[in-house]
């Protein structure tokens, strides 16, 4: 078994690198089916643990698109404070364009609650969201999630852009915490 320490946390490969690859080209394979280069897509990818994810996704596309990397944050350590924080001066004109949220992971959903309200308001012609990872027994909110990668159980995780204070954020695989005690 693989096993990573980050701090006094021991973390233990959940999803291997080749697990997520595969799944990533197929969530490209799903995405294609719903965009072409006539109406291409505005990628928003959410900092800063989508940018790996969002990265690979969009090298499987068969279409034009334009990446945009937004800053939001509602992590502190292992929880989420509750507030989410966007940075709302990076956000490219969305006014009749396709926009893809793409997220690492939906947890309680609170960044998506936040934010997917002000998307809809400022014109775009449609938003979907692309996750890599829903914790479906953590979710609070009522949210539709038209590209799921994995659903994983109400557990920390961290690699392949997710992180622990800043760290492992870098490991090709994803790991799930051992000891959280």
């Amino acid at each position: 078994m693989d096993v990573v320490k980050l701090g006094e946390y021991q973390f233990k490969e959940y999803l291997s690198a080749a697990d997520i690859a595969r799944r990533v080209a197929s969530l490209g394979a799903e995405i294609n089916k719903d965009y072409t280069s006539e109406e291409p897509p505005i990628v928003i990818a959410l900092l800063n643990g989508a940018f790996i994810f969002a990265a690979d996704l969009c090298r499987q596309f068969d279409f034009e698109c334009q990446l945009q990397l937004l800053r939001v944050s509602s992590y502190e350590g292992m929880e989420s404070t509750g507030k989410v924080k966007i940075d709302h001066a990076a956000e490219p004109d969305m006014t009749d364009r396709h926009v893809i949220i793409v997220e690492d992971i939906v947890d309680t959903g609170n960044t998506l609650a936040a934010y997917l309200p002000t998307l809809k308001s400022k014109g775009a012609k449609s938003v979907r969201v692309c996750s890599l990872l829903l914790k479906p027994d953590a979710i609070k909110h009522d949210l539709d999630l038209a590209y799921i990668g994995f659903e994983i159980p109400n557990e920390f995780v961290i690699g392949y852009g997710l992180d622990y204070n800043g760290r492992g954020r870098n490991l090709a695989s994803i790991y799930s915490i051992v000891n959280a005690d």
